[in-house]
């Protein structure tokens, strides 16, 4: 039996300032972000009243006497969003208003299962990433996301030399996520950067992207003119190297792996780089602060799907990545037109993931611009027992809603799905201000799918 969602309510969105395009989102498709349960009580909800319970802070509010409780669902921004909605079970949606300054919305849920619509957009108004997220309130109550700002500020542009290589070593500067490659004979570097204060990391490449030394400089002041002088020669450390062991893998797939090293104090992630099959570069325990982690990724993929595991380790180590079962491929077709195409996709029935991503995305040339949608169903709220089907929602009523942002008849789309897992469940899966603390030693389990189409 076929069960179908379609979302086409009216919506209203309130209306705030445009934040950057960047996605923070592990699996979703360009502006989107991630979000989820952060630390908070219980409120409980007074007896002979209306029967709404009232929230704690960050928390669930418990039902009263009177009849049914009501939660506070928080929405919780790193950045300013284009617009921010909320949907109490499968009603109508409604604009979320951020408190005061910070944003911060909240949403007050009746039943079991709410949405939450959110928009980031760049700051030349030519990119918009859409996320809508679809859960129950007893996986979490609390979405906390990201849009990953561009900075709006002068870019300066810091110099240096580099000494201690040889005739045929080159060397890579990676810094508030720039990066400058000097090649083999040469002595300077520069890099144009956004103004502040960054981590500076460079490398000595034998062969890149196998590198034999790194040298670190902390929380340097990136100002017009700065110089970094960097010698090999006296100062770095060598990488540690650290092996994988693949189970799960099929013959048809082939294996790789990727390792980010990055400061959630503010530092910039960049790739540490493998020195072969089977085995990832990690910086030393005796050169890390406090904040730095290594997201390590080990996957397994053919021509038409992909299947990930994901551990992150403060101090590296050695792991066995033991690969998720592929999800099967969705069935995509148009589930409306207007007031802009609107797909219809399948849900596999059985799906044992703790979160199932379906994202559309589409770049025009005349006039150049980009957009994405990134939608987010967790386990609970689709209620796996028959197969399902999920319409992208219509959202054309928004307050101060632009057409081009919905999915347009006739352009090339690229369609993804995720399947996405977690060790701590649910909730990690819709955050994005996780502390090291709380990522150091976490699992994820992802698989991918990937192709065209012109609806």
């Amino acid at each position: 039996m076929n069960r179908v969602i379609a979302l086409g309510c009216g919506v209203l969105f309130a209306v705030a300032a445009g934040c950057g395009g960047g996605g923070s989102n592990p699996g979703g498709t360009g502006g989107s972000g991630t979000g989820g349960m952060g630390t908070g009580g219980t409120g409980t909800a007074g007896a002979g009243t209306a029967g709404a319970g009232t929230a704690g802070a960050g928390g669930t509010g418990t039902a009263g006497a009177g009849g049914a409780g009501a939660r506070t669902v928080m929405l919780m921004s790193a950045d300013a969003l284009a617009f921010a909605a909320g949907q109490d079970g499968d009603g109508a949606w409604q604009a979320l208003t951020a408190a005061g300054a910070a944003q911060t919305f909240t949403l007050q849920v009746t039943g079991a299962r709410y949405g939450l619509a959110y928009g980031c957009a760049n700051a030349a108004g030519d990119s918009i990433g859409i996320t809508v997220v679809q859960a129950t309130v007893a996986e979490t109550a609390r979405v906390t996301v990201a849009c990953g700002g561009l900075s709006t500020a002068t870019p300066v542009t810091i110099m240096g030399t580099i000494s201690g290589l040889s005739s045929t070593q080159s060397a890579q500067v990676d810094v508030a996520g720039r990066a400058a490659t000097v090649a083999a004979g040469t002595t300077t570097y520069s890099v144009s950067l956004p103004p502040g204060t960054w981590d500076l990391f460079a490398r000595r490449m034998t062969a890149a992207p196998v590198w034999d030394r790194m040298i670190r400089r902390n929380s340097v002041t990136a100002a017009a003119g700065a110089t970094f002088n960097l010698d090999f020669t006296t100062e770095g450390f060598a990488p540690e190297t650290h092996t994988i062991t693949f189970q799960g893998v099929s013959a048809t797939e082939s294996t790789g792996q990727l390792v980010i090293f990055r400061n959630t104090l503010g530092g910039s992630p960049f790739g540490l780089g493998s020195p072969a099959a089977g085995s990832y570069f990690a910086i030393p325990a005796a050169q890390l602060r406090s904040g730095d982690y290594h997201s390590v990724v080990a996957s397994a993929s053919d021509a038409t799907a992909g299947r990930r595991v994901r551990r992150i380790f403060t101090t590296a180590m050695d792991f066995t990545a033991t690969m998720p079962p592929m999800v099967a491929a969705p069935v995509i077709t148009v589930g409306a037109a207007t007031p802009y195409v609107r797909p219809r996709a399948t849900i596999p029935d059985g799906l044992t993931a703790n979160r199932y991503d379906l994202g559309y995305s589409q770049t025009e040339t005349a006039p150049a611009r980009s957009r994405s949608w990134a939608l987010q169903l967790t386990s609970g709220w689709i209620e796996a027992g028959a197969e399902t089907d999920y319409v992208v929602p219509d959202l054309s009523a928004v307050i101060g809603w632009q057409a081009w942002w919905g999915l347009a008849a006739g352009v090339s789309t690229n369609w993804q799905q995720f399947s996405q897992s977690s060790d701590a469940g649910v909730s990690d899966l819709l955050r994005a201000d996780q502390t090291t603390a709380e990522l150091d030693g976490r699992e994820y389990k992802i698989t991918q799918r990937d192709g065209m189409m012109t609806f």
